[in-house]
């Protein structure tokens, strides 16, 4: 059959918005005035100033007809405690029917924080998680204004949630956290999740040897991996992951060839195969051709504040903190030495009454002989801080001119106190 193209409307009616959803009246003002705050953070996040002015109310029915604006507004509904739980989840709904992943910006901004939302409120099933979460992958950087609090609001769902295999539950909370730019953020959702006393200690231990290895944990859900054989071009695997996911089969593919050619008409192959872009969960093969574009065959980096969080968890989680430092202390990984070897410095500095002083000693002098600056620094201090003055003097001795003033620098306050705990005799 073909398909028929979703005529978008080019104005946005309040009062008749108000009447979809069935707003109470006493509210209606409040959500008015969510949306243009919403409005005013779109003018912010696109120009970087108020475009038109504090909350511009006038601008609503032009522009939060589009998907990727009403986000927005969305977000500012859902985080407004005056209003009722109902309205909001209203609200939240609206913004998910209205998502068109094959229209440039039609994802809602913010659905991440839409989805933590669904979460918080026990509305939130798994399909509509996988669905929402692969759509909010492709619609743009899943930590664009999604807050710390919502996150784990998010994570605590993911962890309690019954229905989810342990394998896609360790996949999820390892691809959340390393799309995570923010060092902040990345501490604090590393340090609650290897603490979570619902998670195990098995879970703990996967996603520290995955950030350490730039590595998935875990197993993605079937939907998922659907997209990444499409994506490469395998239409066998595609096949048997879509099937197992129970999402729609075409009866015939294009190659990949022939959607790099023509991304639209391709798209247009696959839901003319009967694909209802009218009804049924918001991911479909309506996201193919985000996908298609997207990075989802790609690991992306891990950042490096998990890096050095899970070195320090790991004694925590059965490893010998000794064995930890000699395995990571190294100046081989180029982007992420300085920080692997911080984390290294943080297991001596907390377990060195742990490990014979001889063997502390040589990881010190170790650290001393690695290039990274930054690295000789940490280990200069931290000889100081357990062993005395002299690894502060061996300081202002460096090669690096920038050592050499960091230690003088050092020598103006006093010499540094020897700290860490008595070591046992």
């Amino acid at each position: 059959m073909t398909r028929k193209k979703t005529e978008r409307l080019e104005t946005f009616n309040l009062s008749k918005f108000y009447k979809q959803l069935d707003i109470a009246k006493h509210e209606q003002e409040t959500v008015a005035e969510c949306l243009a705050r919403g409005l005013e953070h779109y003018y912010q996040h696109i120009y970087g100033y108020d475009k038109y002015g504090k909350r511009p109310a006038f601008l609503i029915g032009e522009r939060m007809v589009e998907p990727y604006i009403f986000g927005f507004g969305a977000v500012e509904v859902v985080r407004h405690n005056g209003l009722s739980p109902e309205t909001r989840f209203k609200i939240v709904k609206h913004a998910v029917k209205q998502i068109d992943a094959t229209a440039e910006y039609g994802t809602p901004h913010g659905l991440p924080v839409l989805i933590s939302f669904l979460a918080g409120a026990g509305v939130l099933d798994l399909p509509s998680f996988r669905s929402l979460m692969i759509a909010a992958d492709f619609g743009g950087p899943l930590f664009d204004d999604w807050e710390l609090v919502e996150v784990r609001q998010l994570f605590g769902w993911l962890i309690k949630k019954a229905e989810v295999a342990d394998d896609e539950r360790l996949w999820w909370l390892w691809h959340i956290c390393v799309h995570c730019e923010s060092a902040q953020t990345c501490r604090s959702l590393a340090e609650g999740l290897l603490t979570e006393g619902a998670l195990s200690n098995t879970s703990k231990r996967a996603l520290c040897k995955a950030w350490l290895t730039d590595a998935p944990a875990g197993k993605p859900p079937p939907q998922w991996e659907a997209m990444n054989a499409l994506l490469s071009g395998d239409v066998e695997t595609f096949t048997a992951y879509a099937a197992e996911a129970g999402l729609p089969v075409p009866d015939s593919l294009p190659s990949r060839a022939v959607i790099e050619a023509d991304y639209d008409s391709a798209l247009d192959t696959l839901l003319d195969e009967g694909d209802d872009l009218t009804s049924g969960p918001p991911m479909s093969l309506q996201l193919l051709r985000n996908i298609l574009v997207g990075p989802s065959g790609m690991v992306p980096l891990t950042p490096a504040t998990l890096k050095r969080a899970a070195i320090f968890a790991l004694p925590t989680l059965g490893d010998e903190p000794l064995k930890v430092c000699q395995q990571y202390l190294g100046s081989a990984r180029e982007y992420y030495a300085d920080t692997v070897n911080g984390g290294v410095a943080d297991v001596i500095r907390a377990y060195h009454d742990q490990m014979p002083e001889e063997s502390v000693k040589a990881l010190i002098e170790r650290g001393l002989k690695i290039g990274a600056v930054n690295t000789r620094k940490t280990f200069y201090q931290l000889g100081a801080d357990l062993f005395g003055q002299r690894f502060m003097t061996r300081a202002a001795r460096d090669n690096a001119k920038s050592i050499r003033e960091w230690a003088a620098k050092k020598a103006e306050g006093g010499p540094p106190t020897k700290r860490g705990r008595p070591r046992k005799k």
